[in-house]
């Protein structure tokens, strides 16, 4: 018994020397970690009259301010305007495309999510988190893009399109940040 408590007072003695002076350290990150969080959102209304609408940093700002190797995150959610038909499980005649870069990044309805209110109303939701690629630290376009998909006349459908995303910034690969 009298060993073990030896070894404890050594083990900690140890341990709170090799602590010592380590919590006035401050720990040096890079990149993602370093940079300012952009989000946008925007409600719109799609259907027979307007076909077609577009949320992304690049139509927003005129220029590639997200960081292509930080994860965007991207959320979708529509619904039926008319009350009656929300109340419906009929899908809206919805396409969507999460735009990354120069190109796209691949959802399917399998990625959706139908859940009701507590006012009985149906929604439908997409959520995904991608980036373009690790390793291209350089500024870059994240945004959603909504079509109504029916040539039938059918109704009008909210949508609300959100996108966060880091703001690229090369001093944060080339200075990184410290800790608060």
């Amino acid at each position: 018994m009298k060993k073990q408590l030896q070894i404890l007072a050594l083990t900690t003695t140890l341990l709170s020397l090799a602590t010592i002076g380590s919590c006035d350290k401050k720990v040096t990150h890079y990149g993602c970690l370093c940079e300012e969080l952009g989000y946008l959102k925007r409600t719109v209304e799609i259907g027979p009259n307007k076909l077609t609408s577009t949320l992304s940093v690049h139509s927003e700002f005129g220029e590639f301010l997200a960081d292509a190797s930080c994860h965007a995150d991207f959320e979708l959610r529509f619904y039926w305007k008319d009350l009656e038909r929300a109340l419906t499980d009929e899908r809206p005649p919805v396409t969507y495309t999460l735009i990354a870069g120069i190109g796209y990044i691949p959802v399917n309805h399998s990625d959706e999510v139908l859940y009701k209110t507590t006012f009985g109303d149906h929604r439908w939701i997409v959520k995904k988190s991608a980036a373009v690629h690790p390793d291209l630290h350089e500024g870059t376009d994240y945004g959603i893009e909504v079509k109504y998909g029916s040539a039938v006349p059918d109704g009008e459908v909210v949508c609300i399109l959100e996108v966060k995303y880091k703001e690229y910034n090369d001093a944060a690969y080339q200075i990184g940040c410290k800790d608060e």
